[in-house]
C-alpha cells in the first residue's frame, strides 16, 4: 500500500512538472524576459501587438489610476477594465512595470490561483451532481483526474506544431484578460452550485444567504464581464439559465 502510494506520488510530480514546463513556455516563448526586449520593441524587431497592449493600459491604470491609452490625453477607455485594473495594481504593488509582470511573473503568480479555481469549479460541481445525478464525484487523488486537466490544459503537443495544426496556440493563457475571466467564471460557477449544495437545504436564514448569494454572483459577472468584453454572452447565457 506504502508503495503505491510513492508511484502515484511520483506520478503526479511529473506530471505537475510537465505542466509547469508547458505553462511557461507559453510565455516565455514570447521572449518578453529578453535582455534586449526594449531595443527589439523600439527597433519592430519583435514584440506582438497584445502584449503591449495589454501592458500600455495597465501602465495607465498604475500610474494614472484610469484606463485610457494615453494617445490623446487621458481619454476613457471602457475595455476590459478589470483585468487591466488588476494588472497594473499588482505591478504597482510588487514595484516593477507591466511588461514585466505580465509576461515574468503573471504566470508564476496567477496561474497557480487559475488551476486552483479550476479544481474548486470541478469539485463543486461534480459533487452537486454527484447527489442529484448520481454521478461518480470527482476525485483529485485520483492520477486521471489530473491526466484529463494535462489532456485539457496543456496539451501533448508542442506549443509550435498547436499553431500548424491551426490550434489556438493557448490562447486562454496568452491573453491575460482570456485568463483572468476564466478565473473569475470558475469562481462564480463554483459559487453557485456551493449555494446550491450547502444552502438550499437548509432553512435557517435563508433569506439572508439568498440575498448575500445574489448579490455577490452579481458582483461576480460584473468582473467576468468587465474583465472580457466576450464573457458578457457566455457567461450571460449560462446566468440567464
Amino acid at each position: 500500500y506504502a508503495t503505491n502510494i510513492i508511484q502515484i506520488s511520483i506520478i503526479h510530480i511529473i506530471l505537475f512538472v510537465i505542466l509547469s514546463v508547458f505553462f511557461t513556455t507559453v510565455y516565455y516563448l514570447g521572449y518578453y524576459n529578453h535582455p534586449l526586449i526594449y531595443q527589439k520593441i523600439m527597433t519592430g524587431a519583435w514584440a506582438h501587438r497584445d502584449t503591449l497592449w495589454f501592458a500600455t493600459i495597465a501602465g495607465m491604470f498604475k500610474t494614472y489610476n484610469v484606463s485610457s491609452n494615453g494617445l490623446d490625453g487621458l481619454v476613457p477607455l471602457y475595455y476590459h477594465v478589470v483585468s487591466y485594473f488588476v494588472g497594473g495594481s499588482l505591478s504597482s504593488l510588487l514595484g516593477i512595470n507591466t511588461l514585466i509582470f505580465y509576461n515574468v511573473v503573471y504566470p508564476i503568480l496567477l496561474i497557480p490561483v487559475f488551476l486552483l479555481a479550476f479544481i474548486c469549479c470541478v469539485e463543486q460541481t461534480s459533487k452537486y451532481f454527484s447527489v442529484l445525478l448520481k454521478f461518480k464525484i470527482s476525485n483529485p487523488m485520483d492520477i486521471k483526474f489530473w491526466v484529463i486537466i494535462f489532456v485539457l490544459f496543456a496539451l501533448p503537443l508542442p506549443y509550435q506544431l498547436v499553431g500548424y495544426l491551426g490550434g489556438e496556440r493557448y490562447q486562454y493563457f496568452s491573453s491575460h484578460s482570456y485568463s483572468f475571466a476564466l478565473f473569475s467564471s470558475f469562481i462564480l460557477i463554483s459559487l453557485i452550485f456551493s449555494f446550491f449544495d450547502n444552502f438550499l437545504e437548509r432553512n435557517n436564514h435563508f433569506w439572508l444567504n439568498s440575498t448575500i448569494f445574489s448579490f455577490i454572483t452579481i458582483i461576480l459577472y460584473l468582473v467576468v464581464s468587465l474583465s472580457k468584453v466576450s464573457f458578457v454572452f457566455v457567461i450571460g447565457a449560462l446566468y440567464g439559465y
